[in-house]
C-alpha cells in the first residue's frame, strides 16, 4: 500500500490511478493523517447486470399498461432506481 500527501497525489494522480489499476491501494494524507483511500472499482457481475436489465424491463412493462395517459409513479421511479443499484 502506497502512502502520499494531498500534494503529492495531486502531481503524480495518474501514476497514482495506475498503480490502483494494477491492484494496488493508496492512501491519501493530509497533515499526515489519512483522509482517503484511492481502491480499484470492483468489476460488475454479470448477473448483476442482466437483474438490472431485467428490472428494467419490467418496468417498462407497466409502464406500456398503464397506457398512454399515465405517468410513472415517484415511487416505481425510485424502484427501479434500487433495482439497478442492486
Amino acid at each position: 500500500m502506497t502512502q502520499v500527501s494531498a500534494r503529492e497525489a495531486k502531481l503524480r494522480f495518474n501514476q497514482l490511478l495506475r498503480q490502483v489499476l494494477s491492484g494496488e491501494e493508496v492512501v491519501i494524507t493530509q497533515n499526515q493523517r489519512p483522509v482517503a483511500k484511492l481502491v480499484k472499482e470492483p468489476e460488475r457481475d454479470r448477473r448483476e447486470v442482466h437483474s438490472a436489465v431485467a428490472g428494467l424491463l419490467r418496468l417498462r412493462k407497466q409502464i406500456a399498461k398503464r397506457g398512454t395517459k399515465a405517468n410513472i409513479t415517484l415511487n416505481d421511479w425510485k424502484s427501479a432506481v434500487e433495482e439497478g443499484r442492486r
